[in-house]
């Protein structure tokens, strides 16, 4: 007996999506218009290196979350509620990060007008990829959830809504700038407070399994494995008394 799990079905599975996955799902489908409406930009105002530099980026961003998937499920093998835990976690925390490192660039003015370009289409691929390798992919078996009396998760959204204002007041000393600036702050911040709150939650434990055929599927090779040894264990320790001289009869 290996004692692994058997694989769990999946096919079946309804997709358990708290309302920041709405968000993102939303934001994930419309990338999908925008990104290629950028590359086009790109190749229209002839901004080859820029269109390669970022293809190419493209290309080792899709190898990079294809090989991630794979580990995930075939060699890590996230068959319990912590291991869903750590990598929803670690997706959250990768998505957020690269939501806010586009808001930051964008102000470091039109001389850096390549890096900001490159960091945003950038951006956007790896939120999505993450999105859907690291946390969509396993929202069929797990679910974040709130309670309505904790305030906590509005109080990061108040944050967040903060530094929106914030960074949108601040835009208005970069007139040429300003619609750029703009668009870069209220397109990532609505994907960064999200994915904010989501790693909070996830962080507190506000995670939990949603299909009971997963916990049999997880506890149940347990249970065998300790039934085999502690079997073992009783017939080594009924052979020993026999065999041991000094045992008392």
């Amino acid at each position: 007996m290996s004692g692994e799990p058997p694989v769990m079905p999946r096919a079946s599975a309804p997709m358990n999506w708290s309302y920041t996955d709405r968000i993102l799902g939303i934001y994930d489908k419309a990338s999908l218009v925008l990104v290629p409406i950028g590359m086009i930009y790109l190749l229209f105002t002839a901004q080859f290196a820029l269109f390669g530099a970022v293809f190419v980026t493209y290309i080792f961003l899709t190898l990079v979350f294809s090989f991630l998937k794979d580990w995930a499920l075939h060699i890590y093998k996230p068959y319990r509620l912590g291991h869903f835990r750590k990598l929803i976690l670690a997706g959250s925390a990768i998505i957020t990060v690269a939501a806010v490192i586009p808001r930051v660039v964008v102000f470091l003015g039109p001389e850096y007008n390549w890096h900001v370009w490159y960091i945003c289409l950038t951006s956007v691929l790896t939120i999505c990829l993450t999105w859907e390798v690291l946390v969509k992919n396993y929202k069929d078996r797990c679910e974040v959830f709130f309670d309505p009396n904790d305030n906590f998760y509005e109080y990061v959204n108040y944050a967040n809504l903060f530094l929106f204002l914030l960074a949108v007041f601040y835009s208005f000393s970069y007139t040429d700038e300003f619609l750029k600036i703009f668009f870069c702050q209220a397109w990532f911040a609505g994907i960064g407070a999200p994915s904010t709150v989501e790693f909070c939650q996830v962080a507190r434990w506000k995670i939990k399994l949603v299909l009971e055929d997963l916990i049999i599927l997880e506890e149940e090779p347990v249970k065998m494995l300790l039934q085999e040894n502690f079997s073992r264990s009783s017939q080594f320790m009924r052979g020993w008394q026999t065999e041991n001289p000094f045992s008392v009869q």
